[in-house]
C-alpha cells in the first residue's frame, strides 16, 4: 500500500499596492488571456510544478489533487489577489501517476481543473 503525503503549496503573489512585481514574475509562457484558469509550466513534473492561476477576485480558493481512482489525495486553502497568481507545487512526494488539479472558488464551486503527469 503506497503512502500519501499532502503537499506544500506555496503561494507568491502581493497586495493590491504591489501589483506590477507579481506580473512581472509570471514567465511569459504561464501568461493567460482567459478571466478565470489554470495554466502550467508543463504538463510532466518530477519533484515540483509551476501553476499560474488567473482569478478574477480576491478571495480564498481550495486546490484539490485527485488521482486517477478519483481519490482526493491532497487539499489546500490558499488565499489569492484577482489577477495572476504564482503557486508552486512540491510533487516529490506523490507516486508517478497522472492527478488532475482542480481549483475551487469559496462558494466550493469547480472553477478550474487541468491535469499533471509526475515522472
Amino acid at each position: 500500500m503506497r503512502k500519501l503525503i499532502p503537499l506544500l503549496f506555496v503561494l507568491a503573489s502581493c497586495s493590491e499596492q504591489e501589483v506590477s512585481p507579481v506580473y512581472a514574475e509570471i514567465p511569459k509562457e504561464l501568461a493567460m488571456t482567459q478571466s478565470v484558469g489554470i495554466k502550467l509550466e508543463s504538463n510532466f513534473a518530477t519533484t515540483e510544478a509551476k501553476m499560474n492561476v488567473k482569478l478574477d477576485r480576491s478571495g480564498q480558493y481550495t486546490i484539490k489533487i485527485v488521482d486517477i481512482s478519483g481519490k482526493v489525495v491532497s487539499k489546500e486553502t490558499v488565499a489569492a489577489i484577482a489577477g495572476d497568481n504564482l503557486l508552486t507545487l512540491h510533487t516529490k512526494a506523490l507516486p508517478r501517476s497522472s492527478y488532475q488539479l482542480q481549483l475551487f472558488n469559496e462558494y466550493n464551486q469547480q472553477i478550474g481543473v487541468t491535469v499533471i503527469n509526475l515522472l
